[in-house]
């Protein structure tokens, strides 16, 4: 067994043309054993459905989040049935993070007069970054104060809870007119 100080052991008796004809067959087979190893449709598959679900539990939370009694959001109810933290930490991370995705990927892909566009291979200019950090975090405070509602953490359903967002930001009591509709009939109508 040969050494040839680059590779280690194990290739010094195989001349130049041998390594590279082993090197190139096993790097244009690699993709081909991957595909065949990793079961990509069923994969694809189950993400999808899974996204689907979360998706229809967020639209019908979305639509009946502002019924107080009987509760009828899924997000509410997941909440409330949960009895461990950590899972509730997960439970929430899981929506929020779900809702983050969509979004954010919208605004990713959105494309104003094709001036403010993200490009591809770092490519993209310094106004469009600053324009998409701006619509990124003016959005967070209300997807923020949109997921507090759907799980009805907010102080509309309960008086007593306060949470760091409401102790911060407050809530829309202050302005009676937002306060009293249209913070439960916007979502609904955007949906």
């Amino acid at each position: 067994m040969g050494y040839d100080g680059i590779r280690g052991p194990g290739f010094g008796g195989l001349g130049t043309d041998e390594k590279q004809g082993i090197q190139s067959g096993l790097y244009c087979r690699l993709p081909q054993i991957l595909h065949q190893d990793i079961p990509y449709p069923h994969i694809i598959k189950t993400a999808a459905t899974i996204f689907a679900v979360i998706s229809i539990v967020l639209v019908w939370s979305e639509m009946l989040f502002s019924v107080k009694h009987p509760t009828l959001s899924i997000c509410a109810l997941l909440v409330d049935i949960v009895h461990s933290p950590v899972l509730v930490v997960v439970v929430c991370i899981g929506f929020i993070s779900y809702m983050c995705l969509c979004t954010y990927y919208t605004i990713f892909k959105l494309r104003l007069f094709n001036y403010y566009y993200m490009a591809p291979a770092q490519q993209t200019d310094d106004y469009s970054l600053l324009f998409s950090a701006t619509v990124l975090s003016r959005l967070t405070t209300p997807l923020s104060l949109n997921f507090l509602s759907l799980v009805h953490e907010d102080t509309r359903y309960n008086p007593d809870i306060q949470t760091a967002f409401t102790k911060i930001m407050g809530s829309f009591e202050v302005i009676p007119f937002i306060a009293q509709g249209s913070t439960s009939t916007t979502p609904s109508l955007l949906l």
